[in-house]
């Protein structure tokens, strides 16, 4: 409790001292993972107003070293290349246009990271915040449970999955993408020397996992399991019988999970099992086919950023390619390919990897587990080998980018030990 009394008291003192319309604005930057709960608007509008107005102070105070990052230079350079498909794609305004509004996520990312973020006790905030945003969907998801178990507990259309607060299948996103820091933060807590707070955070993950896998969400499940264990394995490699312990208390609780349901039983064991062994059957292995056979018809700078979901139906494949069209190819790295070629996918390539070098060595050689583990956040959400979203969709580019965001501060910024210090950024 001291803790927690601690970090509402320094976010306090650090707010009073800045000017009313400088301390709304802070104010409004800590509400935004409550603001995602309502719907993907007000999300949007939160998240593009930060990024603006970062823009803007740059303008009005001619500061401008953020530019000299090499991941925001390698953003660039991806946003270039963006253009550059645009300028050949069949569609060039409607490609120029996903191009454009693209940017505000990374823009976000870096106002967090160079304005924002920068005060330990509003960063904890941030975290704190996040992490309560988490509860509350939880509750809202136990309570979809409670009201509409019937529906849930039988196979069909809506068996198996949970859609409060938005009425469709967000809810996994939010717990697993948006919430992927948090995840990190608690394999750091549990991996500390203080048992009561090591439980207490283990806790907390068995709930967001079990919670995650009841929403019907395979890859997020997925995404929460194995980015735990990564940061768990990472920090504890000669804590064998640890390892072992934590391990196989989720796995008795993923099982538990699993087996509430015949939906969800069948869908991460019979049908998972299925894809892996029988990918030539799969829906994915043919939208992944798709986006290959467009690659190939404008390999350098592909058909333009977002015109798959525009062009796919009006493409003449060949008559032994089983073409399946859809908003997207439902793979990141295939997506780039299709849309913006090889001219893309290297800057795309090379702009994950900046975001991962960057995290990573900033929590490289310090003391602070957390930090040594948010470069798992964007190894994570861009790992090559997953079924994914749209790159340029809304809903999963505002949670993704929030999280880039939280990683890329906290990596710099010890939050978790005492009230936090900041450090050198050895990057210009």
């Amino acid at each position: 409790m001291y803790n927690l009394r601690h970090t509402f008291q320094a976010a306090n003192a650090e707010l009073a001292q800045k000017p009313l319309l400088a301390r709304v604005f802070f104010v409004f930057w800590l509400l935004g993972p409550l603001i995602y709960l309502i719907e993907r608007s007000p999300a949007d509008i939160w998240l593009s107003l930060i990024g603006l107005t970062f823009l803007g102070r740059s303008i009005v105070t001619n500061d401008w070293r953020w530019t000299k990052l090499f991941w925001v230079q390698m953003v660039g350079l991806f946003w270039g290349a963006l253009f550059l498909s645009a300028l050949f794609s069949p569609l060039p305004a409607e490609a120029a246009s996903e191009a454009a509004i693209w940017v505000r996520f990374p823009l976000f990312a870096v106002a967090t990271l160079h304005w924002l973020g920068r005060n330990p006790a509003l960063l904890r905030m941030l975290l704190l915040s996040t992490a309560m945003g988490l509860t509350v969907l939880g509750l809202i998801l136990l309570a979809e449970l409670y009201v509409n178990f019937a529906v849930w507990s039988t196979p069909g259309t809506q068996g198996g999955r949970l859609t409060w607060p938005y009425g469709d299948p967000v809810p996994g996103n939010y717990l697993a993408k948006l919430g992927l820091v948090v995840v990190v933060a608690l394999a750091a807590i549990v991996s500390g020397q203080n048992k009561v707070n090591s439980r207490i955070a283990f806790a907390a993950f068995i709930a967001l996992l079990a919670m995650t896998i009841l929403t019907g969400e395979r890859i997020n499940s997925i995404l929460v399991l194995s980015s735990f264990g990564l940061a768990l394995v990472w920090l504890n490699l000669h804590r064998i019988k640890f390892l072992a312990g934590i391990f196989g208390l989720t796995a008795i609780v993923v099982s538990t999970a699993i087996s509430s349901n015949d939906f969800l039983r069948l869908k991460f064991t019979t049908n998972f099992i299925d894809g892996l062994f029988n990918v030539a059957n799969s829906g994915y292995y043919h939208l992944w086919n798709t986006g290959l056979e467009i690659f190939k018809l404008a390999p350098v700078t592909g058909i333009g950023a977002g015109m798959f979901r525009t062009l796919c139906q009006e493409i003449q494949f060949p008559s032994d390619v089983i073409a399946r069209c859809d908003n997207h190819p439902h793979q990141y790295y295939i997506q780039i390919m299709s849309e913006s070629g090889i001219v893309g996918l290297f800057a795309f390539v090379l702009m994950v990897a900046s975001l991962i070098y960057y995290i990573w060595r900033n929590g490289h050689g310090t003391n602070d587990k957390f930090r040594q583990v948010c470069f798992i956040v964007p190894l994570a959400l861009f790992f090559p080998v997953q079924a994914t979203a749209d790159v340029f969709g809304q809903w999963i580019n505002l949670m993704i980018w929030y999280s880039i965001a939280l990683a890329l501060t906290c990596s710099k910024v010890t939050i978790l030990n005492g009230s936090g210090s900041n450090t050198v950024d050895r990057q210009p």
